[in-house]
């Protein structure tokens, strides 16, 4: 019988042999993975995901922070004041002397919603009635993976407190997938991983610039009281700001978590053999870790510390505070279903058929888009800009990694692996689920010692990317001054400059890594080689350069309808006279290889013009630029500082900014065209027409009677690469049994490709590569 049909596999028929299902697939079996969900399925998904987000504004809202009870509030106002003596300084006053209640503990929400967890486990599956081999070594590795979901709870909650919902979700879901990458991807050039990491630190850039992780959307003046919009404002001051203390804790929880995931996902994998499923190996060990954890904090909350809500501390009278907690208890039972029952479950569904790649192409969105409409709708949270960023970031590199990561090109996450031999595929499954943790860690920093050296070297040995770099670090080292200067001065316009420094520095960092990719060798998978990287990199800072010039248009209109109110004059001139130095530098150093060629003409054996475009490097030119803009608006602050200081109208300011606006523009808009031109393989009209002429000088080779299918297109901004097919008359005629007529037409057309590549390479201006395909006929 053959054992790869589905219903003869035993291990599908019994369910203690569920956990061994992945390694099974490795070793020769061919799991029926599908990459649609069935519709039941999906439903239930979309639900768990709702759940999820829900739970995580709730806990957020509702437990984590400082609570403001706005009916008690109202209540309060007109029993103080009166009808008749409600103003806005009454009302301020009156929130100011109202009492806050105090947030939960991160332990005691994990504390219940865990319990709540294991109680539902425990009734849905009637756990007591499973049969288990209980051994000294199963229940130590029952322990070891309820601690570690338990303490990825506690890193989960915290990351929530200090950073949102939104920002945690984005970050947190499918983390194990960019975690793992990062972690193997080092020693092959792939960097699908880069943008969560670039996402994360903006966001923390970002959040300590403005010490604001969650802003609440004020409501409309005309349209509510002004109690209600004191207690508006009192809310936001309790929840909006943050220090970068908690910034950074929220953080260093957020990667934490990511990081035990994997611990996480391993520990569920060896406990699995043990009981008989991953399912069941979750269900017990939540249920153990809670029959732990639960009296230690019930014991703790009798003795005075917050390890359980204070409304279910035994033997406490309840104060208003306990009454108010009780009311949010529904958060915690929303936490227990969302997060900690559902979504394991459902998961754990979607895997046994669906591959990895469709369950988060459909899960990852439903998340985010279901966090940012309930924070929006509900509890009217600001959708920031930096966090729609982070999003589309890491949505990116989710895709990249599971589309073209050797790891995830198993059967186990595919439905064929076409991309690994069985044995490749072995070692990468042995290399996740053996190594321990510390092992990785030391392998990853050699790694990344290893990939940084030879990026050092590329770099030196280069002059574009040796400039690159050193702008870049004299870039990066006048943001660290602005910034440190900024928070130590409390100006928030020189953080904000420091800000856009960054994003400045980011672009830089964009076309260092170009100018280095462009160095590398040919592969299979890339057979002219990673030079369009270069003409990608131009393409994307014109797009972006273009965005900014019509921003600062739309803002130059606005400002001159509506003339600002500007102060700090000494400190703008300051900082925008260093700005000007330092794009200075950076002008000289990208204008250095800024040249063009138009009509230049090649010595041959005979004089004739070659006609072609620009010779110069789009990622080098996007980046001069880049700088040129940076630099026109450190010179249109400075003069038009001067001027405001002198005749007193600040009317010079967005005059300057449309000016300079309109220049950027045009200066971006032909490197946006050239290099859109030779993305899209579109020859340039003298390049065409010095094509036409050496497919016609072809002829005069002896032999070659035409050619067809000729095909020619831009490498990059210098070279050509092309192929095309030449039938060729000899005198010879072709005969089938004579093999030394065969081998000498063989010659022949040989001789022929060779005469007709060398003439292409004479005659066409920056052909690197020619295929030529020659057809013999004879007499």
């Amino acid at each position: 019988m053959d054992n790869h049909h589905p219903q003869t596999e035993p291990m599908q028929a019994d369910p203690r042999q569920r956990g061994q299902f992945k390694v099974d697939a490795l070793h020769g079996m061919q799991s029926q993975v599908s990459s649609r969900i069935r519709i039941h399925h999906l439903l239930g998904l979309l639900l768990t995901k709702t759940l999820v987000a829900s739970a995580a504004w709730l806990a957020r809202q509702w437990l984590l922070v400082p609570q403001f009870d706005l009916e008690t509030f109202q209540i309060q106002v007109r029993d103080m004041l009166g009808e008749n003596n409600i103003s806005p300084e009454n009302i301020q006053a009156a929130a100011a002397a109202m009492p806050v209640h105090a947030p939960a503990s991160v332990w005691a929400v994990a504390v219940l919603s865990m319990s709540l967890a294991a109680l539902v486990f425990l009734l849905a599956f009637r756990a007591w009635r499973w049969q288990a081999v209980w051994t000294e070594k199963s229940v130590w590795h029952l322990g070891v993976l309820g601690s570690l979901l338990f303490l990825q709870l506690l890193l989960w909650l915290s990351a929530l407190r200090y950073l949102g919902a939104t920002t945690v979700l984005i970050f947190t879901q499918f983390c194990d997938v960019w975690v793992r990458d990062l972690a193997i991807g080092w020693k092959s050039r792939t960097f699908g991983s880069m943008p969560v990491l670039f996402a994360m630190a903006l966001a923390f850039l970002v959040a300590a610039a403005t010490g604001s992780t969650v802003r609440i959307r004020r409501p409309f003046g005309e349209i509510v009281d002004p109690s209600t919009q004191a207690a508006f404002s009192m809310t936001s001051k309790l929840q909006d700001t943050t220090s970068l203390n908690h910034v950074l804790l929220g953080y260093v929880a957020l990667t934490l978590y990511a990081v035990l995931t994997i611990e996480t996902g391993r520990a569920t994998f060896i406990v699995s053999k043990f009981v008989g499923g991953r399912r069941r190996a979750i269900v017990l060990a939540t249920g153990l870790v809670s029959v732990v954890v639960l009296p230690i904090s019930a014991i703790g909350a009798m003795l005075g510390l917050s390890t359980l809500p204070a409304s279910l501390v035994p033997g406490r009278e309840l104060t208003p505070q306990d009454q108010f907690e009780l009311s949010h208890l529904a958060a915690y039972l929303v936490l227990a279903l969302g997060l900690l029952v559902c979504d394991s479950l459902v998961t754990l569904t979607l895997e046994s058929y669906v591959t990895l790649y469709a369950h988060m192409m459909h899960a990852w969105p439903m998340a985010i888009v279901g966090v940012i409409m309930i924070g929006f709708g509900v509890f009217a949270i600001h959708v920031a800009v930096v966090q729609v960023i982070a999003a589309l970031c890491v949505w990116f590199a989710l895709r990249t990694v599971l589309r073209h990561s050797p790891l995830y090109l198993t059967s186990w996450y595919k439905s064929h692996a076409h991309s690994m031999t069985l044995e490749e595929q072995r070692r990468a499954v042995s290399m996740d689920t053996t190594e321990s943790s510390y092992t990785e860690a030391l392998h990853l920093s050699y790694r990344i010692m290893v990939q940084l050296r030879g990026m050092v070297r590329t770099i030196v040995a280069n002059s574009d990317s040796r400039r690159i770099f050193m702008f870049l670090c004299l870039n990066l080292g006048f943001m660290g001054v602005q910034m440190v200067w900024g928070v130590w001065t409390n100006s928030l316009g020189l953080i904000s400059d420091a800000i856009h420094m960054f994003f400045d520095c980011t672009a830089i960092f964009m076309g260092l890594l170009a100018s280095v990719m462009a160095s590398w060798k040919t592969d299979g998978a890339f057979p002219y080689g990673y030079k369009r990287v270069e003409t990608l990199s131009g393409f994307a800072n014109g797009i972006f350069l273009v965005l900014i010039s019509v921003f600062i248009l739309f803002e130059a209109i606005q400002r001159i309808i509506e003339p600002p109110e500007m102060q700090n004059f000494t400190q703008l001139l300051i900082v925008s006279t260093l700005g000007l130095l330092v794009n200075l530098f950076g002008m000289f150093a990208m204008g250095h290889h800024h040249h063009h060629g138009h009509g230049q003409c090649h010595g041959h054996d005979h004089d004739h013009d070659h006609g072609h475009g620009h010779s110069h490097s789009h990622n080098m030119l996007g980046l001069y630029l880049h700088v040129m803009a940076d630099t026109l608006g450190s010179v249109g602050v400075i003069i038009s500082t001067i001027l405001i200081h002198y005749f007193h109208w600040t009317g010079f300011d967005p005059i300057a900014s449309l000016l300079i606006g309109l220049m950027i523009l045009g200066s971006v808009v032909p490197l946006v065209i050239d290099s859109g031109r030779i993305l899209c393989l579109d020859l340039s009209q003298g390049s065409a027409n010095g094509v036409e002429q050496a497919l016609g000088k072809l002829l005069t080779i002896p032999g070659v009677v035409s050619y067809s299918n000729a095909r020619f297109w831009p490498l990059d901004g210098e070279s050509l690469v092309g192929s095309l097919y030449i039938q060729a008359f000899l005198d010879t005629p072709p005969k089938v049994h004579d093999t030394v007529h065969r081998q000498q037409n063989q010659r022949d057309a040989s001789t022929i490709a060779l005469q007709a590549e060398s003439l292409l390479k004479h005659e066409i201006y920056g052909l690197e590569s020619v295929t030529v395909q020659v057809h013999t006929e004879g007499m």
